[in-house]
């Protein structure tokens, strides 16, 4: 059993590991929404909603869940991504991105 000053120390060195993981995360979200502005340019800024491929990119990171977390809720957070992408291909959110 671990003492309590083990258990912090644990505790912190995980924590450390999730706030690492979130700024990949934030740097691969901020790519992903530079990607689609580049999109949007290559559609010539029109017809920039497609069903089609929403459904695709859904059935693609569902397939290739390894979990924990289950395909419904990586859909869910999926659909979260691509709807604020698809409004900065509308209208570019921040300067200097």
């Amino acid at each position: 059993m671990m003492s309590n000053m083990e258990d912090t120390k644990k505790l912190l060195e995980l924590r450390q590991e999730i706030d690492e993981l979130e700024f990949q995360i934030l740097k691969l979200l901020n790519k992903r929404a530079r990607t689609a502005l580049k999109v949007r340019i290559a559609k010539g800024g029109t017809n920039i909603y497609r069903p089609e491929r929403e459904a695709e990119v859904l059935h693609n990171v569902a397939a290739r869940n390894t979990g924990p977390l289950s395909d419904e809720a990586i859909k869910t957070m999926f659909q979260s991504i691509i709807y604020v992408c698809r409004a900065i291909q509308e209208v570019k959110i921040k300067k200097g991105s």
